[in-house]
């Protein structure tokens, strides 16, 4: 019994050790992930995101924005976690996954889809956002009537795999209602980015999409912009307006705009794109020194992790030499006492035997000694009395002669007188 309370006690502690360990990786991972040095001024962008609000008299608590730098891929973010009704931003990672199927082999531009080529429905729906062709093509990939809770919910779980969010930050309205996030759109339009073959003619589509409004707006014609947007005034007289797109600078950046109850118009996110604009290309001029920087950061990193793992290896290395030293040791201590031991049993087999011969010897020296104890004895006694066997009578010798003598005779003796 108290064996195994010692084991359970152990196990336990073992357990706690390790979930120990696991939390501090993690919060080490988040730390390291958190503390990621970006190219992106933060304070600067917030300083110039508020004094466009405040010009512009705007809530900001009714604004949410997303940037990103495409060089780097750092991003920021302004209220980018307030969900907004999406209006048609959600044509875009729906025809993002027709396209992944045409990359797949699945299907082409020919492919008829419910009695119109895909070709042709991307442009009516990504260009010119027609509502029904879109609603047909929900229909189309979740196979069953776009009215129904079952086809929105299928449709909007795979636009899932298009961003990072970890699926417990998506809240019902995501799934019942297309509420989208900036963060979950910069998401989306930066896979569209990164990973353009995996999407083909999605860009290419929205590069023809409102060519004088929303991010186009205010730019003068400068700069390609593939952009889409979103607009709507809700049951509750709530208005959505929203846009995201690549804006295609010497180093394109991508930029969501999320608002509400700002009314449908364009103005206040044509307002936002020639900002980032101008520190998209603030940027550029610092990226090169940047990269080196990094590049620089990165090689005494390396370095660094190099010495460490060579001090590790080296220091496992000590370990196994000083285990295997123990170890030979521990082998020639077990060889010495074998030895030893091998010795110790000769020595008393030695001892048993010499003990043996010595008890022999002994023994026959006691009856030796008895024995002639014994015939002293009898060398001592006198001769005999009367009925007792008298001495034996030497009889005398006779010569060659008396011999000769006697047979001449006819062996009749004649002794002399």
């Amino acid at each position: 019994m108290k064996q195994v309370l010692k084991i359970f006690k152990t196990s336990i502690c073992f357990i706690l050790c390790l979930v120990f360990m696991l939390s501090l990786t993690t919060g080490f991972a988040q730390e390291t992930e958190e503390n990621k040095e970006s190219i992106i001024d933060g304070e600067e962008l917030q300083k110039r995101i508020d004094e466009y609000i405040a010009s512009q008299n705007l809530n900001p608590d009714n604004i949410s924005i997303g940037y990103c730098y495409t060089p780097t891929g750092d991003t920021w973010y302004y209220n980018e976690d307030k969900w907004y009704y999406s209006a048609s931003m959600y044509k875009v990672p729906l025809f993002m996954i027709l396209a992944e199927g045409e990359h797949e082999g699945k299907l082409t531009q020919d492919t008829d889809i419910r009695g119109i080529t895909l070709s042709e429905l991307e442009k009516m729906v990504l260009i010119y956002s027609n509502n029904d062709y879109a609603h047909m093509a929900m229909n189309y990939i979740a196979d069953v009537p776009y009215e129904t809770p079952e086809g929105n919910r299928k449709c909007r779980e795979l636009y899932q795999r298009y961003s990072d969010m970890p699926k417990e930050d998506y809240v019902d309205n995501f799934y019942d209602y297309s509420y989208f996030t900036a963060r979950f759109m910069t998401d989306v339009m930066k896979t569209l980015y990164f990973e353009n073959q995996r999407f083909p003619n999605i860009i290419e589509c929205l590069k023809q999409a409102q060519p004088d409004s929303y991010f186009n707006k205010n730019l003068g014609g400068r700069y390609e912009v593939a952009q889409k947007y979103g607009a709507l005034v809700d049951r509750s007289n709530k208005s959505f307006s929203h846009t995201t797109g690549i804006i295609y600078t010497p180093n394109p950046f991508i930029l969501t705009v999320m608002t509400e109850q700002m009314g449908l118009g364009d103005d206040i996110i044509a307002g936002c794109a020639p900002i980032f604009e101008e520190y998209t290309l603030s940027l550029d001029e610092k990226l090169e020194t940047f990269e080196k920087e990094q590049a620089d950061k990165e090689q005494k990193k390396l370095q660094e992790e190099k010495q460490a793992q060579e001090e590790q290896e080296r220091i496992e290395k000590e370990k196994q030499e000083e285990k295997e030293r123990q170890a030979a040791e521990e082998q020639e201590r077990i060889k010495q006492a074998e030895l030893t031991a091998e010795k110790e049993a000769k020595k008393e087999a030695l001892l048993k035997k010499t003990f043996i011969i010595i008890g022999v010897a002994a023994v026959a020296a006691a009856v030796l000694i008895t024995i002639l104890i014994i015939k002293s004895k009898r060398s001592k006694q006198p001769t005999a009395a009367k009925g007792k066997t008298p001495k034996a009578v030497k009889t005398p010798k006779i010569s060659q002669k008396e011999k000769t003598e006697k047979k001449a005779s006819n062996g009749r003796y004649q002794p002399k007188h």
